[in-house]
């Protein structure tokens, strides 16, 4: 089988795999903001608060009272009740996170057997674009590998020697090869958004 062959043949799966893992990313990514912005607020009327209170004499027209009491009825009552439900919201973070890194990791697996079926194997795989110091073709593969056996506590030694790199390169992160999936981490690293963006690096190969 050629590469356009495969490329055709799951295109319409893997499009829908990097639909599913970027709505699943903007959920949590509301999620996590709401809980920033509505702290930003609260800490920006506090420091006015504070300020006020240092200068009385600034303060003719009651400004710190209104401060606090829009601040109370607005974003301050608004965090209460956010962080009150803080738990229940980091928990639904892990949740979506989840199924998230099981689609990414099932990209990985689309873009591994993709260089399996055209080439046999990775050594004879042309390397790709360059992602630091790495040939793509490499993070795809032991990409693949680290979501598929994260939590069997005994990486590989090219996982490891893989991972380690992009820890030094691209992000500290990616250290935590050993103790969590990381598919949906290499997934954004590698920039796929779409299925043209998934196909244009595997025609390189």
């Amino acid at each position: 089988m050629d590469l356009i062959t495969y490329l055709r043949e799951i295109e319409h799966a893997a499009g829908e795999t990097l639909k599913l893992i970027w709505f699943e990313r903007r959920q949590m990514e509301e999620l996590q903001n709401r809980i920033a912005g509505l702290s930003a607020e609260v800490e920006d009327a506090n420091r006015r608060l504070e300020f006020l209170a240092l200068n009385p004499d600034l303060d003719d027209d009651n400004d710190s009272t209104a401060i606090y009491w829009d601040t109370y009825f607005g974003p301050e009552k608004d965090r209460f009740y956010a962080e009150k439900s803080k738990p229940d919201l980091e928990s639904l973070i892990a949740t979506r996170a989840f199924p998230t890194n099981a689609q990414c990791g099932n990209l990985l697996q689309y873009a591994k057997q993709g260089i399996s079926f055209v080439h046999r194997g990775l050594a004879a795989c042309p390397d790709g674009r360059l992602i630091g110091s790495q040939p793509i073709k490499n993070i795809i593969w032991q990409g693949r590998n680290q979501a598929l056996h994260w939590d069997e506590g005994n990486p590989r030694p090219q996982v490891m020697a893989c991972f380690q790199t992009l820890a030094q390169e691209q992000d500290p992160k990616f250290a935590d090869f050993a103790t969590r999936n990381l598919a949906n981490d290499i997934v954004e690293l590698l920039g796929w958004r779409t299925f043209n963006d998934f196909k244009a690096d595997m025609l390189l190969f």
